[in-house]
């Protein structure tokens, strides 16, 4: 009984790890396809669930580098802020600048980021 125990729990644990790992990966893919294909639609999609997941989503530049820490942490992708509150729109806009190297290329995208009417993180669209 104990070796069927410890055998389930084994099995259950690594179901666990490797399902998570291959969303992330998974994750990781279709957002680098959204900036190599200029897909702002998805893009959009993907950097919203990564803005629900920080532990706030509040518009400032700590969570703009929190935002960029978790995409790090989990794809093979760097980032830096490049302005806070920058461009002078209705609302104001701010830009973080995504970097991946693919096929021994590195591509980059600038990503234009604001907020809503409760200052919460709005991804807007990616440029060159």
């Amino acid at each position: 009984m104990y070796r069927l125990t410890t055998y389930l729990f084994i099995a259950f644990v690594s179901l666990t790890f490797f399902g998570c790992k291959k969303d992330c990966i998974d994750e990781c893919k279709s957002l680098k396809a959204s900036i190599l294909e200029n897909n702002n639609e998805n893009l959009k999609s993907i950097l919203t669930s990564y803005v629900t997941k920080l532990p706030s989503q509040d518009y400032n530049q700590q969570n703009l580098s929190n935002l960029i820490s978790k995409i790090s942490e989990k794809c093979d992708i760097t980032g830096e802020v490049l302005c806070f509150d920058c461009i002078m729109t209705l609302p104001s806009e701010s830009e973080i600048k995504l970097s991946f190297v693919e096929n021994g290329t590195t591509r980059s995208k600038t990503i234009d980021i604001s907020h809503t009417s409760e200052n919460i993180i709005k991804i807007v669209g990616m440029h060159d």
